[in-house]
Order: C-alpha cells, then sequence, then structure tokens
C-alpha cells in the first residue's frame, strides 16, 4: 500500500522537506496534477512547484497530468503523485469529471506516494465539504457532492492559523459543518503536514517552521 501526505502549504518546512525526500530519488517519475488553478495561476504555480522540485530532489522525470484535459490513467506510469492547492471545488469537480477515483485506488494498490497542497490534500479525504461552509463564493463549478477521493478518513482544513482573520466565525462554521455532516476535520497550520500510512491507518504529524523560499 501506498504513503499520502497532506500539508498545509505544500513543502514549506524543513520536517515536510525529510519526508518527501524519503519517497523521491533520482529514479522517481514525478506527476504533478495542477488542475486546482485556473489561466495564467495554473501555468506559473506548475513552473514554480517543477523547479522546486528540480532542485530539492532531482527525481528522474516530472510531468504535468492535468485531470481538466488529460487521461487519468496515465498516472499510473508514476512513482509519486502531487496534487497542487487552488480551489477545492474546481479540483473535486474534475476528478468526478474525468472519472479519476478508480484510478487513484489503484495507485494505492500499486504504492504510489500521494502528497496534496492544500485542496490537493482536503480531497484526499472522505469530504471536502468544509470550504463550502467556509467560502461557497470559490465554488464556481456548482458542485453539489463534496464527497472525496475516500483515500483516507482524515478530512483537513488547511491554513488554520490564517482562518481567524480571513473567516469571520470559522471555528462556528467547521462545527456547523462537522455536526450537520457527521465528519471529523482535522484543522493543520502552515509548515504543517499529516503522513498517512494507508495499509495501517497510522498517522503522523509533522510541524515545522514556516520557511520562505527565495526566488531568483
Amino acid at each position: 500500500m501506498s504513503t499520502l501526505i497532506l500539508t498545509s502549504d505544500g513543502i514549506d518546512s524543513l520536517e515536510i522537506e525529510a519526508e518527501f525526500r524519503k519517497h523521491i530519488n533520482n529514479n522517481t517519475r514525478v506527476a504533478i496534477i495542477p488542475t486546482a488553478k485556473v489561466g495564467e495561476k495554473k501555468i506559473i504555480r506548475s513552473r514554480e512547484q517543477e523547479e522546486l522540485f528540480r532542485e530539492l530532489f532531482c527525481p528522474k522525470a516530472i510531468d504535468f497530468i492535468d485531470l481538466e484535459t488529460d487521461a487519468p490513467e496515465k498516472l499510473l506510469d508514476y512513482d509519486f503523485v502531487y496534487l497542487l492547492g487552488g480551489s477545492p471545488f474546481r479540483l473535486q469537480f474534475y476528478i468526478n469529471k474525468s472519472n479519476a477515483k478508480e484510478i487513484f485506488k489503484k495507485m494505492i494498490k500499486r504504492n504510489i506516494t500521494i502528497a496534496g497542497v492544500s485542496a490537493g490534500s482536503m480531497v484526499l479525504g472522505k469530504n471536502m465539504g468544509v470550504c463550502e461552509y467556509l467560502s461557497p463564493e470559490m465554488n464556481e463549478e456548482g458542485l453539489k457532492d463534496f464527497r472525496g477521493l475516500g483515500l483516507t478518513d482524515v478530512n483537513i482544513c488547511p491554513h488554520y492559523n490564517n482562518f481567524p482573520e480571513k473567516y469571520e466565525d470559522c471555528d462556528k462554521k467547521i462545527r456547523r459543518f462537522s455536526r450537520e455532516n457527521s465528519v471529523k476535520v482535522t484543522k493543520i497550520n502552515d509548515g504543517e503536514a499529516l503522513v498517512v500510512d494507508t495499509e495501517t491507518g497510522k498517522i503522523k504529524k509533522l510541524k515545522g517552521e514556516v520557511i520562505v523560499r527565495e526566488k531568483e
């Protein structure tokens, strides 16, 4: 079985970077899924992450698989799959539209490591609907079914350290979502991640000081 790495804001601490190094080496084929973003932001963020992976890990190959346009079956050719952040609604919409759920289940069986950033982490759990309670205006796709991929029982709420300033009554909204949907929400801050062993269900929490990476 495989490992899931649910990050709040990507590789933004040395502890998270060290965990990624356990799963990526110069023989690793990496697929980056940029589907949660749109337009120029998708292109810019994709290239930033490609450069970061090459700088930190020197993998054998890095390719982009966009579930909006590409067949999800291509993901089975990789060793490490990385779902970028953006709109969880958009990402879940195209996961559903491309019938990618069964492919992700096959990835687990093939011992492919799957990591997510923010929205990319949210869709790995059973229910990503907490974002509908916090920021429904993001749901431009009109998504009604908020069930995620269900690869883990962990349902995260990323960037929690920023939420009190960003969302009014955020804790009250999170509790209401949990109560009305019988879903436990795990709040994680930037600089943190949860590492899930999909075979045993064991969860390890990574917590470190947020690092700011300089851009040339």
